[in-house]
């Protein structure tokens, strides 16, 4: 399915991730899906999405939404000192602001700026 600015776009995978998927879509080439039904086909979002809450059940961990998700991407990375750009273009925004908006800091992210200033 192509985003919603209809381009496509190149992410890089961490290796461990790339890994496994080259592993799983081998065989399966050129037809591969990484996500299948019990019938072999592509679930819906719907589906995707009850398994994964599912799975947050039972690990007894937060809830999150997809869209959830794409916040803490975004706030992760700047927290781990990737630029503004790079964060912007893995996640496919087409301008900085709308990046700015899934960037938000905690209070840890405070004391950490403070400390970082002279004296401290």
């Amino acid at each position: 399915m192509p985003p919603k600015s209809g381009h496509e776009r190149v992410v890089p995978l961490a290796p461990e991730l790339r890994a496994i998927l080259e592993g799983a879509v081998r065989l399966w080439m050129p037809h591969a899906r990484i996500i299948v039904s019990e019938r072999g086909q592509t679930p819906t979002r719907q589906r995707v999405l009850g398994a994964f809450k599912r799975l947050e059940q039972q690990l007894g961990v937060r809830e999150w939404s997809f869209h959830s998700l794409r916040h803490y991407f975004c706030s992760a990375l700047i927290r781990r000192g990737v630029g503004v750009e790079a964060v912007r273009l893995l996640a496919g925004h087409s301008k900085l602001d709308v990046t700015q908006r899934y960037v938000h800091a905690t209070g840890d992210d405070l004391r950490a700026a403070i400390a970082r200033l002279p004296g401290n």
